[in-house]
């Protein structure tokens, strides 16, 4: 359009010169040199600036690929942290409830060993009544008072029970207790062969028996 303009100009200028009688070839073809001049110009300046304008539209395409592409990554990369931040949830309420277990598992030794500490308390000072009881049996059994035939049977089977008790026969101390509360079931000693034999069955550990 810049060219058509500058070419009705130009034809205008030469008009002009021709209807004043004062244009001469000269000045006419330095003109249309002028002019040729301008116009291989202005195609070279359109031709930078087409250049230019399709240099600018790859790179604005190439710049909308690789914010696509960013995009995408970004996509990507949110969908990873959001599966590690599932991932770190899900092993820090493992690792809670671990804890939790393992303290349970703590507190429930502790109670164990208390437990066995009282135990063992209550084994020293059973044992310790039941050596003064066999002790009394013993005497009992060589005073003439005790040469009566049931008596000296009862005391006789409830000795032994506690002997078969303190070696560690526990088994046999259990059903030689039994066998005496059946065979005595009036003599006021049966409540203690009654206790004695649930604690040799609880050393046995068969606490459904003791």
């Amino acid at each position: 359009m810049r060219r058509a303009w500058q070419a009705a100009l130009l034809a205008a200028l030469l008009l002009a010169l021709a209807a004043a009688g004062c244009a001469k070839s000269s000045d006419v073809e330095k003109v249309a040199d002028a002019n040729r001049v301008q116009d291989e110009r202005l195609k070279a300046l359109e031709g930078d600036v087409g250049r230019t304008l399709r240099e600018q539209q790859q790179l604005l395409e190439s710049l909308r690929t690789d914010v696509r592409a960013l995009r995408g990554q970004v996509q990507l990369v949110n969908e990873r942290t959001g599966r590690i931040a599932g991932e770190q949830s899900a092993m820090a309420q493992e690792m809670e409830r671990t804890l939790a277990e393992q303290r349970k598992i703590a507190r429930q030794v502790e109670d164990e060993r208390a437990a066995l500490r009282r135990f063992r308390l209550e084994s020293a000072n059973d044992l310790d009544k039941m050596r003064t009881r066999i002790t009394d049996l013993d005497k009992l059994l060589r005073s003439p008072i005790s040469r009566m035939p049931d008596k000296t049977a009862a005391d006789a089977a409830l000795r032994q029970s506690y002997f078969h008790l303190l070696n560690g026969e526990f088994d046999i101390a259990a059903s030689q207790f039994q066998q005496f509360m059946k065979k005595h079931p009036k003599d006021p000693r049966r409540i203690e062969a009654l206790y004695r034999r649930g604690q040799a069955f609880f050393l046995l550990r068969r606490y459904d028996h003791a």
